[in-house]
């Protein structure tokens, strides 16, 4: 099975919003003059959200957006577009002259909560205005072609385009709702707009409130304002403290993840050897802690990839299992052929879960080949389960439901302690 651990690096892939009057020169105006301004002071602080925002605490993913090196994920480009998933490249950015960025993110959009959740907003800074406004214009494209709904897995999405008036240069705005079977539901209203050389975003997230276009827009002007201000060196405001940064490790108020996952007695005996597993950071700061480990061979598998994650509640962890599971079908489903898709109940195990089986054609890398793939997904507690297997013969039903078994027994017994 030599060439083949490329499938199952898609498992680590997909762990995965009209300015105020200011009497000086529009930030357009500013373009042609570059100033040298602290981004870290443009995104707005927990006393400028009002209200809703009193209980919500500054989350990890807060601060400087990394760039990282050519080749690998750009946070700021994650996105829940199948069609666009695989260009989450840092080079992309800074081939349209990306400079850097900012975000202050404050609270968790998947909480649980009927109220707001979440208020996310952030400024990114390019060489040129025309490149701030082709990187808009990519996440319209891409927010256009959003994570269809899954009814199989339990998962559905409800997307529209909102009407906003023009602001700064170039303007758009998103809404999108979120359910999923062990979840409460998540809707989101996601504005970006370009003013001159610079990205602004402002995102709010919440269960059942249908306030957020409403807020998303009034902060919208007090972000460019905030941004017009420091290109004109009246801006007075002092970088946020961020919270500690998550280390690489055992989550602090949970078990060690590595005793969470598959053994070799769980799989056929004598033909997988004991992996190498490790404890992983996740890029986009949402789980508190991950360990992945990858078996093959692996027993009738050739081969199988396992990532346990902690995340900040019980709700978050059984909206993510279900949301990773439909993002890797949706984003391997191009390769079958058009052969559909297999769906397995798993009621069996206590779950109500379901797993999928993809029957795959693949030109690479053994032509003319067929592969099949297998993705599962629990949660309990605050912990996921996500395993992704491929073999080169049938998966059954029945060996899903045994892998998932095993896979249950674990994480049950492990995530109680």
């Amino acid at each position: 099975m030599e060439n083949r651990g490329w499938l199952l690096k898609g498992i680590a892939a997909v762990f995965v919003v009209a300015a105020l009057f200011v009497p000086a020169a529009s930030a357009s105006e500013q373009a042609h003059r570059p100033a040298r301004i602290k981004l870290s002071t443009v995104p707005l602080r927990k006393t400028q959200l009002g209200g809703v925002a009193s209980s919500l605490s500054l989350a990890h993913d807060s601060g400087v957006v990394p760039n990282p090196r050519a080749g690998t994920l750009n946070p700021l480009l994650w996105t829940s577009s199948t069609e666009t998933f695989f260009s989450l490249d840092s080079t992309f950015l800074q081939s349209r002259g990306w400079v850097g960025g900012y975000t202050l993110d404050y609270g968790d959009a998947f909480s649980g909560c009927s109220c707001v959740t979440e208020i996310r907003t952030s400024v990114q800074q390019f060489k040129t205005a025309a490149g701030a406004k082709k990187i808009l214009g990519w996440f319209r494209t891409d927010d256009a072609a959003v994570l269809r709904s899954d009814p199989e897995l339990g998962f559905a999405v409800a997307h529209r385009l909102l009407k906003v008036p023009p602001m700064g240069t170039s303007r758009c705005a998103y809404f999108t709702r979120y359910r999923t079977l062990r979840a409460n539901p998540v809707q989101m209203v996601d504005e970006r707009f370009t003013d001159g050389r610079y990205l602004l975003q402002v995102e709010i997230a919440s269960g059942t409130t249908n306030s957020q276009a409403a807020l998303a827009s009034k902060l919208a002007k007090k972000l460019d304002r905030q941004l017009r201000l420091a290109l004109t060196g009246r801006l007075a405001a002092t970088p946020v403290k961020l919270p500690a940064t998550l280390t690489v490790g055992p989550p602090p108020d949970g078990p060690d993840l590595s005793t969470l996952v598959l053994q070799p007695s769980d799989l056929a005996p004598g033909t997988a050897t004991t992996p190498g597993g490790s404890y992983v950071a996740d890029p986009f700061a949402l789980a508190l802690s991950g360990y992945q480990l990858n078996y093959g061979p692996a027993g009738r598998y050739g081969e199988l990839g396992q990532e346990i994650r902690w995340y900040r509640s019980a709700n978050e962890a059984g909206f993510r299992s279900t949301y990773d599971q439909a993002l890797s079908v949706a984003l391997w489903k191009p390769f079958t052929g058009g052969t559909p898709i297999t769906y397995v109940n798993l009621d069996t195990i206590g779950q109500g879960d379901r797993a999928a089986v993809l029957t795959l054609t693949l030109g690479n890398p053994i032509p003319g080949t067929t592969d099949y793939l297998a993705f599962i997904a629990l949660s309990h507690g605050q912990a996921t389960d996500v395993v992704q297997t491929e073999s080169q013969s049938q998966i059954s039903p029945s060996d899903l439901r045994t892998l998932a078994q095993s896979m249950v027994t674990r994480l049950d017994a492990g995530a109680a302690r």
